[in-house]
């Protein structure tokens, strides 16, 4: 049910196989640039969307660490000074960085999907005119699943990270810069206290990234075998009912699938092991800095307003940290 075809695909092949299986690259890195490279070329047509996304990302994070600002100004004026009209403005600046944060959320996602999809699509274009310049041998060596995959489950790993895991990565790492700066400018001690967590959290997040990482690899490949198996079944069941080989064949599909069953399941494991861990950590560290920063506000070392605030920004890294 193979391909037994054979033309000689000569030395200079194996340069154009790339990144498809059962290609030779000199190592890993080198692959991983060379990949990134040739990716970043697909986007130049859309720089100037990719510029806006960029600004839009600044101003999202702005609007995401300014309410704890204004909660820790109303608790330390407003409410002292009882004057309700500031009460109102200040509950209408909050619903106005939220509103702002939710269209830009909107407008940053919907125009990294479209660059991806018209990314994508390009590159699966591409792929499919690479594939089919291909020799015969090239078939020989490389399975059906394999190259299935990286036409579609790869492609579809790229939309998403494109659609709004990129998004969420700088997003994310602009909002822990600020609400460090902003933790160190109001009280360094309450800082200080909690990022001393801080060395745990990346123990935690570097072993879990570790673990899961090839876990996930392997998922992948376990999937390219799944379907290679229902190819080899579909395209030859006329031969496989002619030699009566329906008990061989859906052996074979059972270990696939068990195989696949049980690397998902490896993997969900470590997730499920390292993010109650993390979970756990960011509580201590919420309960560590209300137990001093409340005895700090009880002395008159620090403000309510301020202990709040605080407690609104640590709130606000569980999100990106995890």
């Amino acid at each position: 049910m193979g391909n037994n075809h054979n033309t000689g695909g000569g030395p200079g092949e194996a340069q154009h196989h790339g990144n498809l299986p059962g290609g030779s690259q000199p190592g890993r890195q080198q692959r991983f640039w060379a990949t990134t490279k040739r990716l970043c070329s697909f986007f130049r047509p859309h720089a100037w969307r990719l510029a806006a996304v960029v600004f839009g990302i600044l101003l999202t994070a702005g609007a995401r660490l300014a309410p704890p600002w204004i909660t820790r100004y109303t608790v330390d004026v407003a409410i002292p000074a009882g004057r309700p009209e500031l009460l109102w403005y200040a509950g209408g600046a909050l619903l106005g960085f939220s509103l702002l944060e939710g269209a830009l959320v909107f407008l940053n996602r919907y125009t990294m999907e479209y660059v991806g999809q018209r990314v994508l699509f390009d590159l699966r274009g591409k792929l499919y005119e690479h594939l089919s310049r291909l020799s015969f041998s090239y078939y020989d060596s490389v399975r059906t699943g394999d190259i299935m995959a990286r036409i579609t489950s790869d492609t579809e790993v790229l939309r998403r990270f494109f659609g709004f895991a990129i998004i969420n990565l700088f997003s994310n790492l602009l909002v822990i810069a600020g609400v460090f700066f902003a933790m160190l400018s109001w009280d360094y001690r309450l800082a200080l206290l909690y990022l001393a967590l801080v060395p745990f959290m990346y123990h935690a997040m570097k072993n879990y990234a570790f673990k899961v990482r090839p876990l996930w690899r392997g998922v992948r490949q376990r999937m390219a075998g799944l379907t290679e198996a229902v190819r080899e079944t579909v395209v030859g069941m006329e031969t496989v009912k002619l030699f009566a080989r329906e008990e061989a064949a859906a052996a074979k599909f059972a270990t696939e699938n068990d195989g696949y069953y049980h690397s998902h399941l490896s993997a969900a494991r470590i997730s499920a092991v390292w993010m109650p861990y993390i979970s756990f950590l960011l509580g201590l560290g919420t309960a560590v800095v209300i137990w001093y920063g409340g005895r700090l506000v009880i002395g008159g070392g620090l403000s309510l307003g301020t202990l709040v605030g605080f407690t609104g920004y640590i709130a606000m890294l569980t999100r990106p940290i995890r």
